[in-house]
């Protein structure tokens, strides 16, 4: 029994040193100066840098008028509401002749008051409308009349034009920058609908680029780890970078279209 004891002992010792040594073998051991990265790879290659502007906006008429007209009584209007209006139509009748129509509309709105004989009309221009929204500082450099603007609405991307920027910052904890642009309504687009918006920029096209992840600082030096040929691991290499977008890094110098880098951030020595 003592030497059944021994020999089960002696197993156990062999297994331990047998773990041990190839815990301690090239499978485990880095070549010099490499790191072990378990996740992603990404193979550099040449592409745009873009920077994306996402915000919210509403949609307005471009040209809208509101009138206050004084009239005899009810049979002096000539208009009711959702009628379509051309500029210089006749709207309504008082003592100083007729009230022509400003501009080519809708009537959106209508309230005749009865103890006053005041009308209130709204005249909307439904098919040339805008979309208004506002800017951070920051990104107000990029914004420039003339620019392009995507927008979603029920389901549906759409593009319209900016034709206003404004020229002071709305005082705010955040200043802002007040902006719009105009499309042609061919949708049955409401007024007064928020809408999701996209402004995309091309800050430097045909680059080498890597993602944002894939780049980093220790204070002193920016660099990437890039893999081996022939090899799982992976060396640091220092790099110079260019311009950036939300997701993804210029690089200047350091790195050839086709090499490797990892992009995981937890990176084990």
């Amino acid at each position: 029994m003592k030497k059944k004891n021994i020999i089960i002992y002696i197993i156990i010792t062999s297994l331990i040193l047998i773990t041990v040594l190839v815990y301690r073998t090239d499978i485990f051991k880095k070549t010099d100066n490499s790191v072990k990265i378990t996740y992603d790879d990404y193979i550099v290659k040449k592409g745009d840098i873009s920077y994306t502007i996402r915000t919210d906006g509403i949609i307005d008429s471009k040209i809208k008028y509101h009138y206050i007209i004084d009239v005899q009584n009810e049979d002096d209007i000539l208009v009711d509401l959702g009628d379509k209006v051309n500029i210089n139509d006749i709207i309504a009748r008082n003592n100083n002749g007729n009230i022509l129509s400003k501009t080519n509309g809708t009537v959106v709105y209508k309230s005749y008051n009865y103890d006053t004989n005041v009308l209130e009309l709204y005249v909307y221009d439904l098919e040339n409308l805008v979309v208004k929204f506002s800017v951070s500082q920051n990104d107000s450099i990029y914004i420039q009349k003339g620019d392009s603007i995507d927008f979603y609405y029920i389901n549906q991307w759409y593009s319209a034009e900016i034709d206003y920027v404004g020229l002071v910052l709305n005082e705010s904890t955040i200043p802002t920058l007040d902006v719009s642009a105009s499309f042609h309504n061919d949708n049955a687009i409401f007024v007064n609908s928020v809408v999701n918006i996209n402004i995309t920029y091309i800050l430097n096209r045909n680059v080498l680029i890597v993602p944002k992840k894939a780049v980093k600082f220790d204070g002193k030096q920016t660099y990437v780890y890039i893999k081996i040929k022939g090899s799982n691991d992976y060396i640091k290499r220092i790099v110079e970078i260019g311009s950036q977008s939300q997701l993804d890094v210029e690089i200047v110098n350091g790195l050839n279209e086709g090499d490797i880098v990892g992009i995981e951030e937890d990176i084990y020595d």
